[in-house]
């Protein structure tokens, strides 16, 4: 039996996204009557998630940060369409995945197989150059960021894409599968591969 307590704590968290949800419903429908100054809610809730999100897709600083204000002028652009009966976090999500997989597609264009074995032995030689023994903990937090990404990026897009939102930004299934367009339970299959694949890929790069 569920004790009470949980159930009072779902119910204030389903009080709490309800009310997030109507201040933003609030924000999108001033900015489309002018308001200038309402688009900034906006901006203030979501930039937060939205670098993460640009982040875990394996973005640099630099460049999550300039995704973040892209996504922003596309979400802007687009709010005119906006259903206001649809949820807004799924929405904005969805478009922030496009723009990520386009710049992501970019990116591996230009992006050599030099570059990334250049990008092993930098990240080596640092650590080898290092005098503590073992190496220091931000040597090998890099290289296990570095080995995450790389595993990520070998994933098939759609194991990845649930992935990153589910575990690494932690979504519901049902807001997945709205930004996915795809059934929550194929989600949850994709979700289980891509945890399999990257468990047996990190285990091949030497990380228990």
């Amino acid at each position: 039996m569920i004790p009470e307590y949980d159930g009072i704590i779902v119910a204030v968290s389903m009080e709490s996204t309800d009310e997030e949800q109507a201040s933003i419903l609030l924000a999108v429908q001033r900015t489309l009557r002018g308001d200038a100054h309402a688009f900034s809610v906006i901006v203030q809730d979501y930039s937060g998630p939205l670098y993460s999100l640009a982040r875990n897709c394996g973005r640099s600083l630099e460049d999550a940060e300039e995704d973040v204000q892209e996504i922003f002028l596309k979400v802007y652009r687009a709010l005119s369409r906006f259903d206001l009966s649809r949820q807004f976090k799924p929405w904005v999500f969805q478009i922030a995945m496009n723009h990520l997989k386009s710049a992501r597609r970019r990116r591996l264009r230009r992006l050599s197989r030099v570059e990334m074995v250049n990008t092993d032995h930098q990240v080596l030689e640092e650590v080898a150059s290092d005098n503590s023994q073992p190496p220091d903990h931000l040597a090998l937090e890099r290289m296990a960021d570095e080995d995450v990404m790389r595993a990520l990026d070998s994933l098939p897009r759609k194991w990845r894409d649930a992935f990153v939102l589910r575990q690494m930004q932690g979504l519901s299934g049902k807001e997945a599968a709205q930004i996915l367009e795809a059934p929550e339970e194929t989600v949850r299959t994709h979700l289980f591969r891509a945890r399999q694949e990257l468990q047996k890929l990190m285990r091949s790069r030497g990380w228990s």
